[in-house]
C-alpha cells in the first residue's frame, strides 16, 4: 500500500515536509509537541511550532480555541490554500476482535465505539493502544487525517508503522479545529 495513494499530488509536499518534521523531533528527542504547516498561495510553506513545554496547555479547551481560532484567522488574511496541523497522538489500532465484531455485529460495534471512551474500548480488547503522529491537512474543500503509528524500541529507536488516511469533505467537518468554512459550535 502507498502511504499517500488518497492523497492529491499537490498536498503531497506539505504532507511529506510535515512527517519529515514529526519523525525527525519524535527520533531525536523522543517528542514533540504540535506544529503547524500553511501552504500559501505561491506555494511556498510556512512552518511553526508550539514551545515544547507548552504540551500541558494542549489538553485545555480554552487554550485550544484560542490557538485554532488565531491560526484560522491568520490563513484566511493571508488567503492560505492549505493548513496542516501535527500532533503527537494516541489512537486506537483495531484488534482481531473488532474485525470479527464489525462482521458479526456492526450495529453493536458503532454504537461501543461512538458511546465509549478510547480507555473503556481499549478494556474491551476492541483496540489497542498506540502512538502515532497524526497530521490533518485541510484545503477549502477537503480534509486528509494521516496517521503514522509507532512503537518506541530499546536505545531510544522508533519502529515506524503504516500510515493510514481518512478523506472527508469540509463541509461535513465540525469542530474548534475546522480551518475554512462556517466554524462549528464547540460544546
Amino acid at each position: 500500500m502507498q502511504p499517500n495513494a488518497d492523497i492529491p499530488e499537490d498536498l503531497l509536499p506539505l504532507v511529506e515536509s510535515a512527517f519529515s518534521e514529526a519523525r525527525r523531533a519524535v527520533e531525536n528527542t523522543g517528542e514533540f509537541t504540535m506544529g503547524f504547516l500553511v501552504r500559501r498561495a505561491d506555494g511556498t510553506i510556512e512552518h511553526a511550532h508550539l514551545p515544547d513545554k507548552w504540551g500541558a496547555v494542549l489538553n485545555d479547551g480554552r487554550f485550544k480555541e484560542l490557538m485554532f481560532g488565531v491560526l484560522r484567522t491568520y490563513i484566511e488574511k493571508i488567503g492560505a490554500t492549505a493548513v496542516a496541523i501535527l500532533s503527537d497522538t494516541w489512537v486506537g489500532m483495531p484488534t482481531d476482535k473488532q474485525r470479527e465484531m464489525a462482521k458479526r455485529s456492526p450495529k453493536e460495534l458503532k454504537r461501543i465505539m461512538t458511546s465509549s471512551s478510547f480507555d473503556e474500548i481499549v478494556k474491551r480488547g476492541l483496540a489497542e493502544r498506540s502512538e502515532a503522529i497524526t497530521i490533518m491537512v485541510q484545503t477549502a474543500s477537503s480534509v486528509y487525517t494521516i496517521t503514522h503509528p509507532y512503537d518506541r524500541l530499546k536505545g531510544n529507536r522508533i519502529r515506524w508503522g503504516e500510515r493510514q488516511t481518512i478523506h472527508a469533505a469540509q463541509e461535513s467537518f465540525t469542530g474548534r479545529g475546522k480551518m475554512y468554512g462556517q466554524e462549528a459550535e464547540v460544546e
